[in-house]
């Protein structure tokens, strides 16, 4: 089926009459996916009568400040509601997955059922078309920062006005998606939109202590645990891979939601001559969702997609079911493929 590419230029026509819109993101939220969400939902609600917002599963702590998390409907707790809103609307925006599967088993299957009403947003390669409408550049930074770009040229045209809200959930998305601003992709284009967000009156140490400095305290201790216990240095690929087990999180009392294999695998990439980390998060079901973080040229989403995940050069994602042991062994099997990347790594060189 035939996609139409939209533009920021083309989402008035398309848009503009609609009185029902769901906005849905994608599972397992980070700060991009749930700042997309809310940044959608803080356009449409300035001209749309009703904007329902969906995420697949619980939404992380670190994010629950946010406005308007609150009235986010999960999927997985609600899936007659969510069916309802899906047959309801009249038009259905999905941000920041690069496939159907990206946004959870329920909602992937209801999907195909409404392609002719829904619209892609994202930036992730390796995209997999699954609506009629679709706003994909792989190139760009974070969904938040495309959003961006659709909330400017809308105010320019005079259909909607920057608030409060709106500037903090896209600097939110801006700032965790590019690893606070220290990836290859920060480029003079990224730091004047998070100048122009910054002089529109976003606080950015406010962002940051509510992201990165309100943690559990049991999180903490977790979180020390996988490093001194359940972590290994792989010195041949300057790679540490490290897990954590669904009953650990019952031990240390946290949800699925408050433990960011992520953010762990960011802590661990701090160490020096460390370019590639590896974290697995053990779920309730079995599946392992693994998280990848390198530095510079050392392509991470390579070792994602051997295990059918994507994402971007430095920080990448896969979803597997398998033992620890299977995972390490797979894993060290593919290293190889990018260890020329690992020893040829220019990340430093001014």
């Amino acid at each position: 089926m035939q996609v139409i590419e939209v533009r920021p230029t083309d989402l008035e026509n398309l848009l503009l009459n609609k009185n029902k819109i769901t906005v849905i993101c994608h599972k397992n939220p980070d700060g991009d996916a749930i700042g997309s969400l809310l940044g959608v939902y803080f356009i449409l609600k300035q001209f749309s009568q009703e904007v329902i917002t969906i995420c697949p599963n619980e939404n992380p702590e670190n994010l629950l400040w946010l406005p308007e998390t609150n009235n986010i409907i999960i999927a997985e707790e609600e899936q007659e509601k969510v069916s309802m809103h899906l047959e309801s609307s009249d038009f259905i925006v999905c941000v920041d997955g690069s496939n159907k599967e990206r946004y959870g088993d329920f909602i992937a299957s209801l999907l195909p059922n409404y392609y002719d009403k829904t619209l892609q947003i994202d930036h992730h390669k390796d995209h997999e078309f699954f609506s009629k409408y679709a706003w994909e550049e792989p190139n760009k930074i974070s969904t938040t920062y495309l959003i961006y770009q659709w909330a400017k040229y809308f105010v320019e045209k005079n259909i909607i006005s920057w608030n409060k809200e709106l500037i903090y959930c896209l600097f939110t998305g801006i700032k965790t998606d590019s690893m606070d601003f220290t990836t290859p992709r920060v480029n003079g284009d990224v730091l004047r939109t998070v100048a122009e967000l910054v002089d529109l009156g976003v606080k950015p140490y406010v962002v940051n202590y509510y992201v990165n400095q309100q943690d559990n305290f049991n999180l903490l201790k977790l979180q020390s645990f996988i490093i001194s216990q359940r972590s290994e240095v792989w010195e041949e690929y300057k790679t540490v891979f490290a897990y954590t087990l669904y009953e650990d999180l019952q031990k240390y009392n946290l949800r699925e939601a408050d433990f960011s294999a992520g953010r762990v695998a960011s802590i661990l990439l701090s160490a020096k001559d460390v370019y590639l980390t590896i974290v697995a998060k053990e779920s309730e079901d079995g599946y392992f969702r693994i998280s990848f973080r390198s530095l510079g040229s050392v392509p991470a989403n390579i070792i994602a997609n051997h295990f059918g995940g994507g994402g971007h050069r430095n920080a990448a994602g896969a979803n597997v079911k398998m033992t620890i042991d299977e995972l390490k062994q797979q894993i060290k099997s593919v290293l190889p493929k990018i260890k020329e990347f690992i020893q040829d790594n220019q990340y430093m060189e001014l």
